[in-house]
């Protein structure tokens, strides 16, 4: 299956000016560009399963995650300099999570004891509003960030370090009724082993994936989304794998309060609840999530 790509055009416009022009746009922008810092927090717990698992009783992921983003700037647009944007945010966040696995009506107890910390992973991203494009609503979204091995299981695969870099665009319909995003991203994992102690298969060390989604409020504050995937995967000894997937999801949003029943299909499910590892090669995940901001 091909997907036709579209892009976003960003017209980058490079003037001459004096000094005096300089110290006059300088002033502009502080003058009109309004900027404030804000802190987001949330609070989540999520169950998932894979429905490929034959084996019984079924096993079963359990995580509480905690989040919290950092909102370094929130500006208007500026006249005579960038209007091209309607307004842009830098934000930075955290989020880590604690997790343990049941077996059947039995939690599992580790060596460590029966909750697991996961991997810490941290995001800086920048979000700008660009100029509608007919009756659509453009975003764009860059986001670069770091997963951190705090895990037991990762540091025993000796993960060093994950950093990873992302571009997204969204195109937003009928004032947010019906949502289009497509992006692009790209990982690195720094090894310690060039064959993983758990399975004795080489590792990869890159990845580069594409994602193409599109959402739907059908009212009363429930959602439905369905997406798809392509991930290539490099791996030490110079060999490149490639996977597809998709998901479907629906979801209630109310107040600060959100509740999705997520089904994904996949080697690799999008979304950053799976170790950095993999043993089996086709996932069918369902998972259910409850999420509180505030």
């Amino acid at each position: 299956m091909l997907f036709l790509l579209f892009f976003v055009g960003i017209d980058l416009a490079s003037a001459k000016a004096s000094e005096s022009k300089s110290g006059t746009l300088s002033a502009a922008i502080a003058s009109r560009a309004g900027s404030r810092i804000t802190t987001n927090s949330s609070l989540a717990y999520s169950v998932r399963g894979d429905l490929a698992q034959e084996r019984e009783p079924r096993v079963l992921s359990h995580r509480l995650s905690v989040g919290t983003s950092l909102t370094l700037l929130d500006r208007k647009v500026v006249r005579d300099f960038d209007d091209e944007l309607a307004n842009e945010v830098l934000t930075g966040s955290l989020a880590f999570a604690g997790q343990y696995t049941s077996i059947g009506q039995e939690i599992e107890e580790t060596q460590d004891g029966i909750l697991e910390m996961t991997d810490l992973d941290f995001t800086l991203s920048r979000s700008v509003h660009l100029s509608d494009l007919g009756p659509a609503r453009n975003t764009l979204d860059l986001a670069f960030g770091n997963v951190f091995p705090t895990s037991i299981s990762t540091q025993y695969e000796g993960v060093q370090s994950v950093p990873y870099l992302s571009i997204a665009s969204t195109l937003g319909f009928r004032g947010g009724l019906i949502n289009l995003s497509q992006s692009v991203s790209t990982e690195y994992t720094v090894n310690t082993f060039r064959f993983s102690p758990t399975t004795r298969a080489i590792n990869s060390d890159l990845s580069y994936s594409y994602n193409l989604g599109v959402s739907l409020r059908l009212g009363g504050g429930f959602k439905l989304g369905l997406g798809g995937n392509i991930r290539l995967t490099h791996f030490l000894d110079e060999t490149l794998t490639s996977s597809i997937g998709n998901s479907q999801s629906l979801s209630w949003t109310r107040d600060s309060y959100t509740v999705a029943l997520r089904h994904s299909n996949g080697a690799r499910p999008e979304d950053k609840q799976t170790t950095l590892w993999f043993i089996d090669e086709y996932r069918r995940v369902l998972s259910l999530s409850v999420m509180a901001r505030f």
